[in-house]
Formats: structure tokens, C-alpha cells, sequence
């Protein structure tokens, strides 16, 4: 019974000092976020140009000669991919004109979207259910092969999996009675 009960003790110091180290969420996220940034940025040119990045970046009128307007997009996107919601296609137009027009461009905000959504979901477990949660959680994350797999395609996966991510941290606030733009935000998240 003894060695249960010190067992028991040993498991609740851990806990206690993971919760100390990682008590500080921002810290926490810098740490795994280079972990999965250093990972994430050898994929940039680990494989050519795919039929889908292709697609993306066409609907996103970096192909053509001149810029795309946002409506320019929509209409691309209409046309060519109707199943496809418009965000992330904007999101990739608008950055095309800041970082440039090539697939090592489109991979990076793919790589920075995915980031955000390690970030993302590590406050939404931290925040409704404890520090050693939201490790948990990234680490899960970092470990799911489906995003690790896209988390260098120039697709919206990247950006869904943000925005889920998003939309259920807003909505368990505003169940909680945190924060009355609550409502408003999870309209434009979800």
C-alpha cells in the first residue's frame, strides 16, 4: 500500500511540475511551435508540383499575368471548384501579393496557418481543461498523420483545421459566460 501511495504522490508532483512549467501558455507554445516549425519547413521542397497546389494557386490567380480582385477569386473559385469555400483562396490571393507568387510561398502559409492552429489548440485545452492538456493536445496534434502529412500542401486543410480549432474555443467561452463578441466571432469562425 505504501509503494501505491507514493506512486500516487510521485504522479501528482509531475503533474504539479508540468503544470508549473507549462503555467505560462505563450512559452509552452514557443517551445513546440519550433519543434514543429524546424520539422515543417524541411517539407517545403521535399515534393514538386502537385495536381492540388496547381489548383489552388490558379483559383487564386497567381497564374495569370495580372492580379486577381477578391471577385476575381470568387468567380475562379465558382467555376473551377464550387464545392470549395472562398476564405482560404482569398487568404492565398492576398498573400501571393505580399510573399510572392510560388509554391514555396503557398506551402509557407500553409506551414504558418498550421502553427496557428497548434497555438490555437493548445489554449482551447488549457483553457477548459488544464495546462498538462493543452501539451497533451499539441502533441497529439503534432503526432495526427493527416496534418502532418498536409501541413505543407497549398490546400485549406491547414486553414479548416485553424478555424475548427477557432469556433469550438469560442463557443465553450461563450458557454462558459466569458466575452459577449463571443457570438459575433463564432459567426466568422464557423
Amino acid at each position: 500500500m505504501r509503494n501505491a501511495s507514493s506512486g500516487l504522490e510521485i504522479c501528482q508532483s509531475v503533474a504539479s511540475c508540468v503544470d508549473l512549467l507549462l503555467g505560462h501558455w505563450l512559452l509552452a507554445a514557443a517551445m513546440i511551435l519550433l519543434f514543429v516549425a524546424g520539422l515543417a519547413f524541411g517539407e517545403i521542397d521535399r515534393f514538386g508540383h502537385s495536381l492540388d497546389a496547381f489548383l489552388s494557386m490558379f483559383n487564386a490567380g497567381w497564374l495569370f499575368d495580372r492580379d486577381y480582385s477578391f471577385t476575381d477569386v470568387v468567380n475562379s473559385l465558382q467555376r473551377n471548384s464550387p464545392q470549395q469555400g472562398p476564405a482560404y483562396y482569398l487568404l492565398l490571393n492576398v498573400w501571393g501579393r505580399l510573399a510572392g507568387q510560388s509554391l514555396a510561398s503557398g506551402r509557407i502559409l500553409s506551414i504558418f496557418l498550421s502553427l496557428l492552429t497548434f497555438c490555437a489548440t493548445y489554449r482551447l485545452a488549457r483553457d477548459h481543461i488544464a495546462p498538462v492538456a493543452g501539451f497533451v493536445a499539441i502533441v497529439l496534434l503534432a503526432s495526427n498523420a493527416f496534418f502532418a502529412h498536409y501541413i505543407s500542401y497549398v490546400r485549406m486543410y491547414s486553414l479548416l483545421m485553424l478555424l475548427v480549432a477557432l469556433a469550438l474555443w469560442l463557443y465553450l467561452r461563450m458557454a462558459a459566460g466569458g466575452g459577449g463578441g463571443g457570438v459575433f466571432c463564432l459567426s466568422w469562425a464557423g
